[in-house]
This record gives C-alpha cells, sequence and structure tokens, in this order.
C-alpha cells in the first residue's frame, strides 16, 4: 500500500456506517460543547480528498500507530499497522477527530481533545461489534477500553458525555499517569495529537 492507497482506505473509514452513527455532544471541563456527527468525519474526508489534510504513510510516528500533526495537517500512519482490524480503525477516527478540531479552529485543553477522541474511538468498536473483546483491550490499552466504556453509558436519550462523568474522570486519572500526558492536561491545544 501507498500513501495515495492509504488514503483512499482513511476515507473509507471515515464514510463508513461504524463512522458515521457517531453522534454525541462532549461537554468539557470549561463547558464548552463539541458535538460530533458524520460530519465531522465527513469533513475530514474531504479535507483528505481535497488535500487540505495530507496522509503520510509509511511516516515515522514514534511509538503511535498513527497520529495527526496540526502544524503540518497530516495524518501520519506507521508501516506494519494490522489495517483489516477494527481496532486500526477505531485509532483512525480517534485521530480524524483532532483532524476535524483542527480544521474547525476549535481550541481546547488536550485533555478534552483526548478525551472526545477516545469516547468516538469507542463508540466506533461499539458501532463495530468489537465488545466481547474489550476486556483484553484492558490490557493492551487502557484509555482505549475506557472510550468504549463511556461510550457505553452514554445516556441515549441525552446523547451527552461530560467532564464529570465517572469514565471520562477515569480516563483524565489514566493519561495524567503516561508520559506523553503527564503535566500537558489542562494545556489548550489546538486538534493535535
Amino acid at each position: 500500500m501507498n500513501a495515495k492507497e492509504m488514503a483512499g482506505f482513511i476515507m473509507h473509514i471515515l464514510q463508513s456506517s461504524e463512522t458515521q452513527r457517531i453522534s454525541f455532544t462532549y461537554v468539557g471541563k470549561s463547558g464548552l460543547k463539541i458535538p460530533i456527527d458524520g460530519g465531522r468525519f465527513s469533513q475530514v474526508a474531504r479535507a483528505i480528498h481535497t488535500g487540505t489534510i495530507k496522509v503520510a504513510y509509511p511516516a515515522d510516528t514514534g511509538p503511535y500507530a498513527a497520529l495527526y500533526n496540526a502544524k503540518s495537517k497530516t495524518l501520519a500512519i506507521s508501516q506494519g499497522q494490522p489495517y483489516s482490524s477494527r481496532m486500526f480503525n477505531a485509532l483512525v477516527v480517534h485521530e480524524s477527530v483532532h483532524a476535524a478540531l483542527d480544521l474547525n479552529k476549535t481550541v481546547l485543553t488536550h485533555f478534552d481533545a483526548e478525551a472526545a477522541a477516545y469516547v468516538v474511538q469507542g463508540f466506533y468498536l461499539r458501532n463495530s461489534g468489537y465488545g466481547a473483546k474489550m476486556a483484553a483491550a484492558f490490557n493492551e490499552d487502557g484509555p482505549v477500553y475506557i472510550g468504549y466504556q463511556a461510550a457505553q453509558t452514554m445516556n441515549p436519550q441525552k446523547r451527552i458525555v461530560t467532564f464529570n462523568d465517572t469514565w471520562v474522570q477515569e480516563l483524565h486519572m489514566d493519561l495524567g499517569k503516561r508520559s506523553g500526558y503527564a503535566n500537558k492536561l489542562d494545556e489548550a491545544g489546538k486538534g493535535d495529537h
């Protein structure tokens, strides 16, 4: 697979029914409301199609399988990932949240950006029927498991996830212990990983 094929693959993930059915509002620590729905993912797919967002593949993404860089407007994917897995697809959807926030020039804390993205990742996994495998994911990637639990416990009538929700608080504690996030969670950022 080359970068152009990867871009097409990512656009397909973003337009899939599993992604397009994601619909909720994340209310951050400051009270900022971030609506997340299929339109955001379509916006990112269009930006990839027009070249506003570039796809770098294979890319040096450090310890991450994928990441979005707001400065270069690039979604970077490392080589050797299980591209046909639902977990990889969910990661792409997670990173597309950062891209959408950047496209819309949304300024929020690093934690709120990550919380919205991890809950989106959880919704994708739920929508794709991944549920039975989530216990194993906890050992592999705690924030993904927590995002899935937040998606599972959201009130379906209100479709709101807030900073004060139990699972979001759990995510805040988990990310606060991780070297990539420690002491950076309350800093303002614009859509970056």
